[in-house]
């Protein structure tokens, strides 16, 4: 018996909802809505216009595809949007030719059969002088035949001392590479924990890693991306140091003389932590460490629901506008307490991190402005402040308007409906 594709379920799904004509949607309705392609456009079809479940049935598709390793170099952005535009245009061609299958000539046009190949990889202050099959790792000396040769991408510095040579499959060597490099350090991992049952090696000598360039054989096959724990240099400029001068956090540059204070001085280090740290996840970790350093309330069971409202009663009581709580709430959630219970944690992606840890830092500048104002000396009185701001009633109306089923048993719990 055939095992059902995927993708030719979900192509197959958006086109039979696009060809239902038991639903029209007006552009009042539409849940999404894109430009037609000009060679399909027409005079009374310039957009495409999705509902609701037509638009869910789209999304579905994109999410199957872009897992699919036959399409995933479509899901790459070189210009455009490759693979929504793609699907954009299957959709439109299904309305406007509504008898032909066109599921078959999607994959016709768009699939490419996935290639196998080695990724070769650096591993700095790590050396082999023979080739090692260690842990289903596979290193190599840097002198081994198999390694592909230097390049402009592709360099060993004085620190590599091996290769990794991982197989990986795919259609986009980017996105290949990162899966190779995924399996490397997860046996890297490994390797270093397996060793430190030796007393005797000096812990500094399992701090191995992973280089920043790597190849799959070829100068046009080779890459480089920037480490995220890489470290670039700085040069103070008169802007920069009358910004530093600027700063509420300067008061935190002496050593702290009161429990506010020294809460203030441990989130910034969390927040420190999570700027130079190259794992996004442990970096989200550092951000909810440096929150629940300012805000956290040890006693309460909805920790994160009340950590995200207390976070945008501070941007209330410092900015009259509320830092968005759901983010915080959420990231709570499917990060941190998963994490910390060892459960399944999501992908962490860079914007993801990068906004959290703008966030977390605002936080501290408005619990500093916050302190300053009403010269509060302990973390309690600034949480006390804050339960009894007048807005918070303000805030619990625009959370149940926005997601009730999440926030309506917190807020009553808390007496501010």
């Amino acid at each position: 018996m055939a095992v059902p594709d995927p993708v030719s379920e979900a192509l197959e799904r958006l086109q039979r909802s696009l060809r239902d004509e038991s639903v029209e949607v007006s552009p009042a309705d539409a849940v999404l809505n894109f430009a037609v392609p000009e060679d399909l456009a027409g005079p009374e079809a310039q957009t495409l216009f999705l509902g609701e479940v037509e638009a869910s049935d789209f999304r579905a598709a994109v999410a199957t595809i872009a897992v699919d390793l036959r399409f995933e170099y479509m899901t790459r952005r070189v210009a455009g949007h490759p693979l929504r535009d793609a699907l954009v245009r299957f959709a439109c061609i299904c309305e406007k030719d509504r008898e032909s299958d066109h599921v078959s000539s999607f994959f016709s046009e768009h699939m490419r059969p996935p290639e196998e190949r080695t990724c070769f990889i650096g591993v700095e202050y790590l050396r082999v002088s023979e080739v090692i099959e260690l842990l289903g790792l596979r290193l190599l000396p840097v002198d081994h035949p198999d390694v592909p040769e230097r390049s402009g991408f592709f360099s060993l510095g004085a620190q590599v001392g091996a290769v990794a040579a991982v197989p990986s499959e795919g259609t986009h060597l980017g996105l290949m590479k990162d899966r190779a490099a995924a399996v490397a350090e997860r046996e890297l991992r490994v390797l270093r924990l397996s060793l430190r049952g030796n007393r005797y090696l000096n812990p500094h000598q399992l701090r191995f890693r992973l280089a920043e360039n790597y190849s799959f054989g070829g100068p046009a096959a080779a890459g480089f991306e920037t480490s995220e724990s890489a470290r670039w240099e700085l040069t103070l400029d008169e802007e920069l140091i009358e910004l530093a001068k600027d700063q509420p956090l300067k008061v935190l540059a002496v050593p702290p003389e009161n429990d506010l204070r020294e809460c203030a001085s441990r989130a910034m280090g969390w927040i420190e932590d999570a700027m130079i740290e190259g794992d996004r996840l442990k970096s989200l970790l550092y951000l909810f460490f440096a929150l629940e350093a300012m805000l956290g309330v040890k006693s309460e069971n909805e920790k994160g629901l009340g950590l995200a409202f207390r976070r945008a009663l501070l941007s209330f009581a410092t900015k009259e506008h509320f830092a968005d709580p759901d983010r915080a709430y959420r990231l709570y959630g499917e990060v941190r307490s998963a994490a910390v219970h060892g459960g399944a944690t999501p992908h962490v992606s860079k914007k993801t991190q990068q906004v959290l840890l703008w966030d977390v830092r605002e936080a501290l500048i408005e619990y500093m402005e916050l302190a300053e104002q009403h010269n509060f000396l302990t973390r309690k009185a600034l949480l006390r402040h804050l339960r009894q701001l007048p807005d918070r009633k303000k805030l619990a109306h625009w959370l149940l308007e926005r997601d009730p089923k999440s926030w309506r048993t917190y807020l009553e719990k808390i007496e501010v409906l």
